[in-house]
């Protein structure tokens, strides 16, 4: 997989209290920020999917969405 290490921190956050979650996964991503980047662009249609339909995605199905997305 291409990257482990923010797989690893999006899986654990679908069950972690959200703020713990959130500090956990900025963390992460504050110290990589070039695993953030690709992950933006990965997220993009789905945050433009929940604007422009209200739909929201949860953590456990957006971790889903990023480990079948491994290859």
């Amino acid at each position: 997989s291409g990257h482990p290490g923010a797989n690893d921190v999006l899986t654990a956050a679908a069950t972690q209290p959200p703020d713990v979650a959130r500090n956990n996964v900025r963390g992460y991503f504050t110290a990589n920020p070039g695993e953030f980047l690709d992950l933006r662009r990965i997220a993009g249609p789905l945050q433009d999917l929940r604007n422009q339909c209200g739909i929201a995605i949860t953590p456990g199905q957006f971790a889903t969405l990023f480990e079948a997305m491994q290859v």
